[in-house]
């Protein structure tokens, strides 16, 4: 954890889910702020990027700047993954990190009232 108590790597142990980081830690500049583990992928999004790591070999997939605005939400589906901000909106991208869409839709006009439990993603 970094100043303040901000979480700025993931290590062995903090793993999300059930699959491990095999005593390897990953340490970001920034403090991480939404994290998944699923199909094959562990997402990391911290104040300023989004990374993208195959599982098992936890070697850095892809990596993306996001700009402005607090990534909300971080849901993931076979082959995409979703983030929410309260600037961009709702974004999709691929787990190659490219922008797939930007669903627009009146209950999507405000990504701060969406949850795990209010919202689905499938590829």
């Amino acid at each position: 954890k970094g100043p303040g108590g901000d979480m700025k790597a993931l290590s062995d142990g903090e793993s999300p889910s059930e699959a491990h980081l095999r005593g390897e830690e990953l340490e970001f500049s920034d403090r991480v702020v939404k994290v998944s583990v699923s199909h094959g992928f562990l997402i990391v999004v911290t104040q300023k990027a989004c990374y993208v790591y195959k599982c098992g070999t936890f070697n850095l997939h892809h990596k993306f700047e996001l700009g402005a605005g607090a990534v909300t939400l971080l849901l993931q589906a076979k082959d995409v993954f979703l983030l929410a901000s309260n600037v961009k909106g709702v974004q999709i991208f691929s787990t190659d990190g490219q922008l797939r869409c930007t669903p627009r839709a009146p209950g999507l006009a405000h990504p701060r009232f969406l949850k795990e439990d209010n919202i689905s993603l499938a590829s």
